[in-house]
């Protein structure tokens, strides 16, 4: 399913640092995992929350109650909430309600209580993804529901071929906001090369690190910078162990068929960290 006709504003029109952030719920634990997210974010920026629910075919009692007792769940711990219920399909009124609340963030869980977890993304997820033009701090169906850590450490896949530059800069707002201390840059090159030598591919590799970093650097945050040849998942999987990362933030193109969509899916069926997802281009249409 896609959504064209929704207004969507450029997500660097919606003012950063990240001061709205939409949660969708359904009223699932999957849905729910967004909480202990949220508390690890809050104690270094003062946040407005969202929490919506999509209900079809009309409002009820029983999802205003639960919105109600979700947001003052959060108020109790800080976090200043408020709620909203909406009715129609649910990824388009998500999309509207974002637009219309004038949110820079969505936090989400990659399945509700609705979605098989063998599944790489449940359908609201997947529809969401192929239509905001706002980033998804995306958290893998299969994390754990644990106390909140502290955001340390973001892991940066970079591909030399390509523009990482606006996931970069996204990246470096969200780290800004929430206090990341290191971002890891990990450029990806394939491991079968034509016509092209190791040293080129790392020439490539540093320029765009150099280009990158400076992004980075400008607002006080250290850059380390790896580069890493073959399967991407299993790399970027490898990188995240490696380095104990946090968080995880790539940009992707919403073309079913674009790699950098794949290798989104594909992290988030594997890995078991919450994924920054910043969509590149213009939004899937009709």
């Amino acid at each position: 399913m896609r959504i064209s006709e929704v207004r969507r504003p450029s997500p660097f029109d919606l003012g950063y640092p990240f001061e709205r952030i939409l949660v969708p719920l359904d009223g699932s634990a999957a849905a729910e995992k967004a909480f202990s997210l949220l508390r690890s974010l809050s104690p270094k920026h003062a946040m407005r929350v969202v929490l919506a629910k999509v209900v079809e075919p009309q409002p009820n009692e029983a999802a205003v109650e639960y919105l109600r007792h979700a947001a003052a769940a959060l108020g109790s711990q800080g976090i200043d909430a408020r709620s909203v219920v909406r009715v129609g399909p649910v990824s388009r009124q998500l999309l509207e309600a974002a637009s219309e609340e004038g949110t820079s963030l969505i936090v989400m869980s990659t399945h509700g209580g609705q979605t098989a977890e063998d599944q790489p993304l449940g359908t609201v997820a997947e529809e969401l993804f192929e239509s905001t033009a706002v980033p998804v701090l995306a958290i893998p169906s299969h994390a754990g529901a644990e106390n909140p850590r502290r955001l340390r450490t973001m892991l940066l896949p970079v591909d030399p071929r390509d523009s990482s530059e606006p996931a970069a800069r996204v990246a470096a707002e969200f780290a800004v906001t929430f206090g990341i201390d290191i971002v890891v840059l990990l450029a990806l090159v394939p491991r079968e090369r034509t016509g092209r030598g190791e040293a080129e591919e790392q020439v490539d590799a540093e320029e765009h690190f150099g280009q990158l970093a400076k992004i980075f650097e400008r607002k006080g945050i250290v850059t380390v910078q790896r580069v890493r040849a073959g399967d991407s998942v299993p790399e970027i999987l490898g990188a995240s162990r490696e380095h104990r990362a946090d968080l995880l933030a790539m940009g992707y193109r919403r073309r079913p068929s674009d790699e950098s969509g794949r290798r989104l899916a594909g992290v988030l069926k594997e890995s078991d960290l919450p994924v920054l997802a910043v969509p590149i281009g213009k939004p899937a249409e009709a």
